[in-house]
C-alpha cells in the first residue's frame, strides 16, 4: 500500500475537519508522527496516546483525553482513503505506461511481416525490460514438430541454420508441451535442463499460444543468478501475446514466399495490386514500383480499442482482434477489394473499377456492419464491453507503391483518398455513426444505396475542401434503419433550416426529431450547433460548413 504523509494529512488535508471536531468535542489533542516530531497541537498536554495507523504499521499519534481516540480512528480512515487512492492512480498509470508500451512494441511488426524481425524485436524488448543475458524466441515447426531458434542472443537466424530442439525435449520443449509459463530460478539442477552454448542459472520460458494452440516459446535467461518473480513473467507473456498474431501472420508469409520459389512475396501478388502498378499477372512487384490510378478506399476502425485492451488480458485482446478481423474482411474480399495497410485495430482496403469500384466499397461496408453487430451482440452475450466499429469510404486518385523493409518488401497506399477516408472513419463517432460516405463516393455509385441521408458538410484545414457527408445505415438494426428512413425527409428540411440561418426554427425541428429518435447522436449535436448560433451568430458569410480540427 503506498505511503501517507502524517504532517500533510493533519496539517493539511483533514486540518479543518480536526479543528470543526474539536470545537464541537471540546477535546483538544496533541498530534505527533511516527519518529515523535511535533505536528499540531500543545506538545505539553497529557492523556492518553492513541495510534494512527495504516497497513498494520502506526503512522502518528494522537494524545488527549478518551474523545481524542476519534481524531485517531479518523486519521487512520483518511489516511487508508489517501493511500488507496495513490495505489489506484499508481495502478492506472502502471497500466497506461503498459499500453503504451505495448502498443509501441506492436508498431515494430504490425505493418513487417518478415518473421525473423518480430521474433528479434521480442528478444530486444525482454531483455531491455527484464535483468537478463539473453533471450530467445523459438517456434514449432509445423512440419517436425522441432522447435527452432528464430532469434536469440540479439540476432536472428535464417530458416537454413536455425538451431533445433527435438520435441519435449529441455525446458522449453516441456512449456510448449504443457502451455504454461515456468519460473525456474536454479536452471543448472533441473532435470530438464540441455546445456547450451551459454551456462544459465535462471529461467523464465513463456509458451506463445495463438488461437488456442502453443505455437513456440519465449525464453529469458541470466548467467548469474537472479530471482524471477510472476511480475516478470506477466510481462513477457503480454509481449508474447501482442506478438502472437503477428508471428502467425509472418509464417504464413513466409510459406507462401517458399511456395512461390523465392522470386517475390505472394503477399504482393493480389490482382487488384498488379493493376496499380500496371504489372502482368504473375509479375513480382519489386521495391521502388509505384502507381496511382482511381480507386474506392474504404476506411475501418474498432471504436475505443484502447477501453476494450484495460477491460481483458492481453491474450483476450489478441483473441478479439482475430476474431472481429476474422469476421470484417471476408466482405472485403468477397468483392475483389484488396486490404492495402493494417493498423492495431483498423485497416484500410481498396477497390478499382474493375471490382466495382464504390459499389463495391460500399456494398462491403454494409455487410461489414452487419456481421460486426452480430459479433458484438455474441460478446455482450458473454458479458464483454460493448463494441462499435466505424468505416467510411472516399474515392479518388490514390497511389500506391512497394517499399523494403527489415528485408521484406511491402506495399503502401498514400494519397487523399487514403487519408480523407481514414479522417472520416474518425468522423462516425462524432455523428453515432456507423458508416459514413463523401459525396465524392456518392456520385461514383451507380445507384444509391436505399437506406442512405445527407448529415452535414465539413471542411478541415482552411486550404482543404468541403466533404458533403452522407451515412449509409443499409447495416444498422431493423427498428433503427425504419426510423431513420421514415424521417429522413423531416432531417432534410431540418437541416435546410439551418444551413438557411433559421436556427430557432431548426432547434424546433430537431426536437421534434428527438422524440422519435432519442437514439440519434446527429440531431443533438445540430441542436446544439443551432443554439450556440442563436446566441453568437456565425459569419456573414456562412453557408453551413462545418470547420473540424484536423486530426
Amino acid at each position: 500500500m503506498a505511503t501517507v504523509n502524517f504532517k500533510r494529512l493533519v496539517a493539511k488535508q483533514a486540518a479543518e475537519i480536526l479543528e470543526r471536531l474539536q470545537e464541537e468535542l471540546g477535546e483538544p489533542a496533541f498530534f505527533r508522527d511516527a519518529s515523535d516530531r511535533p505536528v499540531a497541537g500543545d506538545e505539553n498536554l497529557s492523556g492518553k496516546d492513541f495510534p494512527v495507523a495504516l497497513d498494520g504499521k502506526t503512522i502518528g499519534w494522537v494524545r488527549g483525553g478518551d474523545k481524542a481516540e476519534v481524531y485517531a480512528d479518523l486519521l487512520s480512515f483518511l489516511a487508508r482513503s489517501e493511500a488507496e487512492k495513490k495505489d489506484a492512480q499508481r495502478d492506472r498509470m502502471d497500466q497506461e505506461d503498459q499500453i503504451a508500451r505495448l502498443r509501441e512494441f506492436a508498431l515494430r511488426f504490425t505493418e513487417n511481416p518478415d518473421l525473423g524481425d518480430i521474433c528479434l524485436a521480442i528478444v530486444d524488448e525482454v531483455t531491455g525490460s527484464i535483468q537478463a543475458t539473453g533471450a530467445s524466441v523459438m517456434l514449432v515447426d509445423e512440419d517436425t514438430g522441432n522447435l527452432e531458434v528464430v532469434a536469440g542472443f540479439g540476432k536472428k537466424f535464417d530458416a537454413a541454420d536455425r538451431p533445433t530442439l527435438k520435441p519435449g525435449v529441455g525446458i522449453a520443449g516441456d512449456v510448449v508441451l504443457s502451455g504454461k509459463a515456468e519460473i525456474i530460478n536454479d536452471a543448472k539442477n533441473d532435470p530438464r535442463y540441455v546445456k547450451g552454448a551459454r551456462e544459465i542459472a535462471s529461467l523464465i520460458c513463456v509458451p506463445i499460444m495463438a488461437r488456442g494452440r502453443c505455437i513456440g516459446a519465449v525464453n529469458v535467461s541470466s548467467e548469474r543468478p537472479v530471482r524471477y518473480e510472476e511480475a516478470d513473467v506477466k510481462l513477457v507473456a503480454d509481449l508474447a501475446a501482442q506478438a502472437a498474431g503477428a508471428l502467425e501472420n509472418a509464417r504464413m508469409y513466409e510459406k507462401l514466399r517458399k511456395e512461390s520459389g523465392g522470386s517475390g512475396s505472394a503477399a504482393l501478388s493480389h490482382p487488384l495490386l498488379l493493376r496499380l502498378l500496371r504489372k502482368a499477372e504473375g509479375e513480382t512487384p519489386a521495391p521502388g514500383d509505384a502507381g496511382v490510378d482511381k480507386v474506392a478506399v474504404l476506411a475501418f476502425n474498432l471504436r475505443s480499442f484502447g477501453e476494450h485492451y484495460q477491460a481483458l488480458s492481453p491474450q483476450q485482446a489478441v483473441a478479439f482482434l482475430e476474431s472481429l478481423f476474422e469476421t470484417v474482411t471476408p466482405p472485403v474480399r468477397q468483392r475483389g477489394g484488396w486490404v492495402a495497410a493494417w493498423g492495431t485495430d483498423s485497416f484500410v482496403a481498396l477497390f478499382d473499377d474493375e471490382v466495382g469500384g464504390a459499389d463495391a466499397a460500399v456494398a462491403a461496408a454494409v455487410d461489414m456492419r452487419k456481421k460486426a453487430a452480430a459479433l458484438a451482440h455474441q460478446r455482450r452475450a458473454a458479458g464483454f464491453l460493448e463494441m462499435d466499429t466505424e468505416t467510411a469510404v472516399h474515392t479518388g486518385m490514390a497511389g500506391v507503391g512497394v517499399v523494403a523493409a527489415g528485408g521484406g518488401a511491402r506495399a503502401v497506399p498514400m494519397g487523399e483518398p487514403v487519408w480523407v477516408a481514414a479522417r472520416l472513419a474518425r468522423l462516425c463517432r462524432l455523428y453515432g455513426a456507423g458508416i459514413l460516405i463523401s459525396d465524392q463516393a456518392r456520385k461514383e455509385l451507380s445507384a444509391s444505396p436505399p437506406s442512405m441521408r445527407e448529415l452535414d458538410i465539413v471542411r478541415y484545414g482552411a486550404r482543404e475542401p468541403n466533404y458533403t457527408l452522407y451515412e449509409v445505415f443499409s447495416g444498422e438494426p431493423e427498428s433503427v434503419r425504419k426510423e431513420k428512413e421514415h424521417t429522413r425527409k423531416h432531417l432534410e428540411e431540418a437541416v435546410r433550416l439551418y444551413r438557411h440561418k433559421s436556427f430557432a426554427e431548426a432547434v424546433r425541428a430537431f426536437e421534434d426529431l428527438k422524440r422519435y429518435m432519442p437514439f440519434d447522436r446527429t440531431l443533438d449535436l445540430f441542436r446544439k450547433r443551432c443554439l450556440n448560433f442563436v446566441k453568437t451568430p456565425p459569419p456573414t458569410d456562412w453557408v453551413g460548413v462545418t470547420r473540424l480540427p484536423d486530426f
